[in-house]
């Protein structure tokens, strides 16, 4: 039911009989916590706010009333317009119901708020919508906390694959394509690149340039050596600190940019370093929007990743070396043996140096898995010779309770040990280098948990080991057996209708259909976005008159139509429902068709019925009328007759 706003003269005698005054209505709005104002609909200007608004928005009173909302609220010459901003007046004003969207206001100084908007209409007493109730509420700080989850969510998966990625065969100049893709990706930028310094010469190798701007840089004689630092980059490398602008080009530090460089706009770069020992590089640039110290923290902490990895692919290089060597030396001692013992000596004293060195470098690698977010683990003969606090905290232990003293059979559901016995001997074997897979595991207090693990054959204390890394699922796998659980459902429900339901597009495709609608319209054999409904429906090639479908689409709103259809030969109830997109935009309709032509059949029956009982009631009345008659002159016959035998 519609409220109407009453008269003047109505209104007063009201608030004169029920004591009410402005002054009590503007307690009440004042009191609400959420922004609301009064907004007339001809031409958008404010009429009416509570005291939360003023706040809000920093104004005083005069400076909003007689304003346009828009003006107020989103510093704009005009009014809301689809799809981006949805503006909640004109759509109440459309359809005269309450409508509710969500935007971003901004208070006197310029500050960014996200809201959550509502309208409700108000009537003159005609019916017609004169004003709108207009109701904003503050979601700023859910947006951030949803903002922050979805960043920490990218966080967390960046490091758990770059983690993965340390422990692999990678080469370096594709884990240096992965940093910079990660770096891009988790800053927002459109640019970057990373690149390592070469143990040798000193230069700067970035293999990544090669793969990102090679084609839109029109730098003459470019290359991806550089020998000389110079610019915002080389003050990183030379410095050995990070830099953030975002002006670079009034930046001091800034020797401009060459001709036919693409344009910086905004920089963040920050050295890989093993403590003083500068190892490589990682920069991004030309976000859409400023970076922030967050921004910096993580190139910084994805420099300390790219880093270790580097340094310890400069480890191996160097072992592989040395036992190159020390086989050479091998094969030579069987001729010159006093030679071969002196240079064996100098190989062990060698190699001696790289293990330590290499020692170091694991040293490092696990400070830095101590601080990783997912589980971390090394094992050797069936038992865990290191695992990381977040491995222990996986499956309820300490590290303690769990090094030298459990292996994988412990934390693994014996269902699913089989499994895991087999993957643990491939690696072992050598069968496979890496492999990934998820199991079920237990934790100590009994409690089942789903696990994903990567893990790849290693050697420790020269012995075969496996090393790899665990991230714990079940919230994942619980939501995807919920997901599938609930398509299922729906699937049923949608295919156990009898009646034909299929959705189409605004283009009149068919899109999907129910089993019903498969079995009568042959749709199994159509290709997607090639079905159009008129055809198989009703056997055209374009529309028929009075198609409730168009009307839909035209409309927005759901039509009913009975037809006898010669195509399908029946008589069928044709319902179109529209669908809405989630910015309430028409994308097509739901076309639900019923056969009625049982239906239709006892209803000719019934008509015929009555038509037959009306001719039988038309032809009893008239026999009545003859009785009638009849009955009148036996017993006018009989006064005569007595009248006769009287006279005699």
């Amino acid at each position: 039911m519609k409220t109407k706003v009453k008269t003047k003269t109505e209104y007063k005698g009201r608030k004169k009989s029920s004591g009410l005054t402005d002054k009590f209505f503007k307690t009440i709005l004042d009191s609400i916590n959420d922004t609301i104002s009064i907004i007339n609909v001809r031409d958008f200007r404010i009429t009416a706010v509570n005291s939360v608004f003023l706040k809000e928005f920093k104004l005083k009173e005069e400076e909003v009333i007689g304003k346009t909302c828009y003006e107020v609220t989103h510093h704009r010459t005009e009014p809301c317009t689809p799809p981006d901003n949805t503006c909640p007046l004109l759509e109440t004003l459309k359809t005269g119901k309450h409508s509710k969207t969500e935007h971003i206001h901004y208070d006197k100084n310029g500050e960014k708020t996200y809201v959550e908007v509502s309208t409700s209409p108000i009537y003159d007493g005609n019916g017609k919508i004169i004003q709108v109730v207009h109701v904003a509420r503050n979601i700023t700080e859910r947006k951030k906390a949803e903002e922050a989850l979805s960043r920490e969510l990218r966080v967390n998966s960046a490091i758990a694959e770059l983690s993965s990625a340390l422990i692999s065969t990678m080469s370096i100049d594709d884990l240096s394509y992965i940093v910079q893709e990660k770096a891009k990706s988790l800053t927002d930028s459109t640019l970057g690149y990373v690149g390592y310094i070469d143990p040798h010469t000193g230069y700067l190798i970035c293999p990544t340039l090669t793969k990102d701007i090679w084609e839109t840089c029109q730098v003459t004689a470019k290359g991806t050596v550089f020998e000389k630092f110079a610019g915002l980059w080389g003050w990183v490398l030379e410095n050995r600190k990070p830099l953030l602008t975002n002006t670079p080009a009034d930046d001091p530090r800034s020797s401009g940019i060459p001709q036919g460089h693409i344009p910086i706009k905004r920089f963040l770069s920050a050295p890989a370093l093993i403590g003083e020992m500068l190892v490589g590089q990682v920069a991004v640039a030309n976000a859409e929007r400023d970076y922030t110290e967050r921004d910096l923290e993580m190139i910084e902490r994805l420099a300390a990743l790219y880093a270790v990895a580097v340094q310890r692919k400069w480890a191996e290089e160097e072992l592989k070396t040395h036992r190159d060597n020390l086989e050479y030396m091998v094969r030579e001692r069987t001729a010159k043996l006093t030679t071969a013992n002196k240079r064996l000596k100098l190989e062990i004293t060698e190699r001696k140096q790289a293990e330590k060195e290499l020692k170091e470098s694991e040293d490092k690698f696990k400070s830095l898995a101590e601080e990783s977010l997912v589980g971390v683990y090394l094992i050797q003969d069936g038992l865990c010779k290191y695992v990381n606090p977040r491995l222990a905290e996986i499956f309820g232990y300490t590290v303690k309770e769990l090094i030298d003293k459990k292996g994988p059979k412990d934390v693994v559901l014996p269902e699913d040990w089989p499994i895991v016995e087999k993957n643990l001997r491939k690696r072992i074997s050598g069968k496979v280098k890496s492999i990934h897979y998820e199991f079920r595991g237990v934790r100590k207090d009994g409690e089942v948990i789903h696990v994903e693990v990567y893990g790849s054959r290693t050697t420790y204390n020269g012995k075969p080991a496996i090393i790899g890394t665990l991230l714990d699922i079940t919230e994942r796998k619980k939501m995807e057996e919920l997901l599938l659980r609930s398509k299922q459902d729906w699937e049923d429900t949608f295919n156990t209708i009898t009646d034909m339901v299929t959705i189409h597009d605004k283009d009149f495709n068919i899109i999907r259909a129910n089993k019903a609608a498969e079995k009568i319209l042959g749709l199994p054999f159509l290709e997607v976005k090639k079905a159009k409904c008129y055809k198989y429906y009703h056997g055209t090639n374009c529309p028929p008159e009075n198609c409730p479908s168009c009307q839909c689409l035209k409309t927005g709103k759901p039509t009913t139509f009975e037809m006898f259809e010669p195509h399908l030969n029946m008589f069928i109830e044709i319902r179109a429902i529209p669908r809405f997109n989630n910015n309430n935009e028409l994308v097509g309709l739901i076309h639900v068709v019923r056969d009625i032509t049982e239906r239709k059949k006892i209803e000719d029956e019934l008509n015929k019925r009555v038509e037959d009982l009306e001719r039988f009631y038309d032809l009893a009345v008239d026999r009545e009328l003859k009785m009638k008659e009849l009955k009148e002159e036996i017993r006018r016959l009989k006064a005569e007759l007595s009248r006769y035998k009287d006279n005699c």
